[in-house]
Parts: C-alpha cells; sequence; structure tokens
C-alpha cells in the first residue's frame, strides 16, 4: 500500500473510531489481521473492518461507484461489523451483511441519514440499544430519532414473532 493510500485509510479508521466515541462507544485502533478497530459493545468486544476510498484512489469501480473487496480469503479474524467510508464526504455506511463478498456504492449513497441508520441497526445486532448511545453530532438528533424508532419497532416485531426452530 502506498503512502497516499495508507494516510487515507488512517484517516478512514480515525473518522470511524471517532464517530464510535462521539456516540458513546469506546473504540480501540489495533489494526489486526482481519479488523481494525475494537469497540466496546455491551456484552463484549466488537471487531470493525474499515474501508476507505477516496476520489483519486484506485478503488474507483465505474462510473462513480466505489467497490471494496471484504477479507474472503481466510486470513485473520472475521469482523463482526464493516464501515465503508467514502473520504470526500467523511461519511460511512455500517454493514453486517457478510454473504456479500463485494460492496459498491455511489458517492450520494453516503448521507447523514444512512450513517445513522447503518450505524443504530449495525451496533442494535450487538445489544447497544440506541437508548444507551449518546448522540453528539449536529444536526443528525432527528435522523438519529428515526432510527430509534425504527429499532423499538424492530425488536417489538421480534419480540412478537414465535421461534420456528
Amino acid at each position: 500500500m502506498g503512502r497516499r493510500n495508507l494516510q487515507i485509510a488512517t484517516a478512514g479508521e480515525l473518522l470511524t473510531a471517532s464517530l464510535l466515541e462521539s456516540v458513546g462507544l469506546p473504540c480501540h485502533i489495533v489494526r489486526r489481521d482481519g479488523y481494525d478497530l475494537l469497540a466496546e459493545g455491551e456484552s463484549r468486544a466488537i471487531r470493525i473492518e474499515v474501508k476507505t476510498a477516496c476520489s483519486t484512489g484506485t478503488m474507483q469501480h465505474s462510473s462513480n461507484t466505489y467497490a471494496w473487496f471484504r477479507n474472503g480469503r481466510g486470513k485473520g479474524a472475521v469482523p463482526d461489523i464493516y464501515a465503508f467510508v467514502y473520504w470526500p464526504s467523511r461519511k460511512i455506511i455500517f454493514d453486517v451483511d457478510f454473504k456479500v463478498k463485494t460492496r459498491a456504492f455511489k458517492p450520494q449513497d453516503f448521507t447523514d441519514k444512512r450513517e445513522m441508520e447503518s450505524l443504530v441497526y449495525a451496533l442494535s445486532l450487538f445489544g447497544c440499544a440506541p437508548s444507551r448511545i449518546s448522540l453528539q453530532k449536529p444536526g443528525c438528533e432527528p435522523i438519529f430519532a428515526e432510527a430509534s424508532r425504527q429499532y423499538q419497532a424492530m425488536t417489538q416485531q421480534s419480540a412478537q414473532t414465535p421461534d420456528k426452530r
């Protein structure tokens, strides 16, 4: 990895760690095989792999679309959450869907709304309910409130759905 790419990758890790810290989730940059960050979840540590792209980087896949390739070679630990960072907008999309080996996004996919919704959803899977997350990102309060309502509806629905085992 070239010096400029390493700088962008480090900036993406710092941005992601900063966002997690700002919502009350302690986070550490660890750079292990398979993941870059370790966040302190409610009941266990959460491994986060950060993938960063910038407009001048080599990640441009096709017409204004950026693609990230996941660690699929069995090398290192498997992360719990992927954080896809689009550096020009300083926005992050959090993802927990591990069925897909490649993720592609357009720059317009990186919005405050998508960032907050994906963050709340990903953290909720690890027992970090939105009510326990403090939000200090200016202007995102309505988005965060809506994501919290969606989380509550999701947990109520799953509580009412019988287990089919």
